[in-house]
């Protein structure tokens, strides 16, 4: 497919519209806890904010994809920017009024659920229409490098939030949020008068189920992986406080330290991948999942901090390699009227993963100190066996990118 247009600006207006999505997801995790705990929430209320909103986010991303595919990616996009910014403006405004006593506990909790829900609905609408508006505008070919700079605008806003969070904590908790808030509306703005509007084969939006055997091997990737992701996330700071015999506010800088460095890693081996020409991205699925393995495997070992970094460098160069990979080979095995709904139920796979990932890496840690990275490594190993059998099935079969679809082809991607 021909690249409708040659203007970088559209496309950066697109990447830094995601980069402030995934900042504002950063410095929500780096303001909510303490500001839950101001307002009289308990841990796991907290948490059940948070858990619901992915719930929200699982149940509509394939539907905005789905419509995208339909009705355009830049309404898609505008919408879930400006849901981002209204919610997340009134999540500010509740967590003030409930941190001022106005709202008492029980009624902070209930509307900031309700926000939050709002927010994990609407906000799912932008990635699936970016990530398909991406596939619009570039050939097969060069499918994987666009994908990269979407993903590592949006790795570069999870590294940038908790810094901005830092940076303007003297102006209020929760300033950052009513920031994050307004800067999303200028990009809705922005997205709105800068993107162009792709052609679209279809008048209607396509079906896809979930064990559609083009797409189900990556849902597993998707799913599988992420959970591993959530639970090193999870366990990390319980780790390295136990392990080290850190005080509370050490543990924070030195957990800080290593997210830094993942995420850092996971940039820059995306940014390379943006320059690249990568046919077969798939394979890179064959290179991420080693390295995250490798990372787990030093961080059940980790008696050092230095050697705590090095793990989260493994866990940040498989995340830059995977999310590429994995977003590209799942587009390469979908028609281009498929592409939103596809992108969709990726998103709501990850999402799924990041849901329940906590959850079983806590559980894991009470268990045994090292059982969420065994864990991990297990699960890590099973998808590299899973996606070596398909890339093998695949070169046998066809020998090539699998650039004209099927709709029941199984080849690599």
């Amino acid at each position: 497919m021909a690249p409708l247009s040659r203007s970088r600006l559209p496309q950066a207006i697109l990447l830094v519209s995601m980069l402030l999505v995934s900042a504002g997801q950063s410095i929500l995790f780096a303001t909510l806890p303490p500001a839950g705990r101001a307002i009289g929430l308990s841990d796991w209320q907290i948490g059940l904010i948070i858990s619901l909103s992915s719930v929200a986010f699982i149940a509509a991303s394939p539907v905005w994809g789905r419509l995208s595919d339909s009705r355009g990616r830049r309404g898609m996009i505008v919408l879930g920017l400006t849901g981002y910014a209204l919610f997340t403006g009134l999540f500010a405004w509740v967590l003030d009024l409930g941190m001022a006593g106005t709202l008492t506990p029980l009624a902070s909790l209930l509307a900031l659920v309700a926000v939050r829900v709002g927010f994990g609905t609407t906000v799912a609408a932008a990635m699936p229409a970016a990530q398909a508006h991406i596939v619009d505008i570039t050939p097969p070919e060069r499918r994987t490098a666009g994908l990269a700079r979407l993903s590592a605008a949006y790795g570069l806003g999870t590294v940038a939030g908790p810094l901005f969070a830092a940076a303007f904590a003297g102006l209020g908790l929760v300033f950052p949020l009513y920031a994050a808030a307004g800067a999303a509306a200028l990009a809705a703005v922005a997205v709105l008068g800068g993107l162009r509007h792709a052609p679209h084969r279809s008048a209607a939006a396509a079906m896809l189920k979930p064990n559609d055997p083009r797409l189900r091997l990556w849902l597993g990737i998707a799913l599988g992986y992420f959970l591993v992701v959530a639970m090193v996330l999870q366990s990390l700071g319980f780790v390295v406080q136990d392990r080290l015999h850190l005080a509370p506010s050490e543990t924070g800088r030195s957990v800080g330290v290593c997210l830094l460095a993942s995420g850092l890693t996971a940039v820059a081996v995306q940014f390379l991948l943006s320059r690249l020409r990568v046919e077969r991205p798939g394979r890179l699925l064959l290179a991420g999942l080693p390295a995250g393995i490798a990372g787990l495997c030093a961080l059940c070992v980790s008696s050092r901090l230095p050697l705590f970094i090095l793990g989260m460098v493994g866990i940040g160069g498989a995340m830059g390699l995977c999310m590429p990979g994995l977003s590209a080979a799942a587009s390469l095995a979908m028609e281009d009227h498929e592409q939103g709904a596809a992108a969709g139920l990726i998103g709501a796979a990850q999402a799924g993963g990041f849901m329940l990932g906590p959850l079983v890496g806590a559980s894991l840690y009470q268990l045994g100190g090292s059982l969420p990275f065994l864990s991990g490594i297990v699960i890590l190993a099973a998808l590299f066996a899973l996606c070596l059998h398909r890339l093998r099935d695949g070169s046998a079969q066809h020998g090539q990118p699998v650039i004209a679809k099927q709709a029941t082809a199984g080849g690599e991607t």
